[in-house]
């Protein structure tokens, strides 16, 4: 982030959307409840979103299917219930996933 001395510079800027960007804020990792370690979060252009999330598509929710995923899913906020309710109608409307 630019808060932490990064370029401002599309290379480094990410699209996200309004909830996931003030819950990340200018984190760059996370602590795993269950093993005390820290753990990076994400990072859309060194990840592949499969390997990390997967939708299910009846409840709205994302599962983490990794450390990253999981510590992502918990810092951003991802299955709050607004999110959750917006993803449901986006599934409805065949725009998600």
């Amino acid at each position: 982030p630019v808060s932490r001395q990064g370029a401002e510079t599309l290379d480094n800027l990410a699209l996200a959307c309004r909830s996931c960007n003030l819950y990340k804020g200018n984190r760059m990792s996370g602590v795993d409840s269950s093993t005390g370690a820290e753990v990076r979060l994400f990072h859309p252009r060194l990840d592949e979103w499969e390997s990390h999330f997967q939708v299910d598509v009846t409840s709205g929710t994302i599962i983490g299917l990794t450390a990253i995923g999981k510590i992502t899913v918990d810092c951003l906020e991802m299955n709050s219930q607004s999110q959750i309710m917006a993803r449901q109608f986006w599934i409805s409307l065949g725009l998600f996933p």
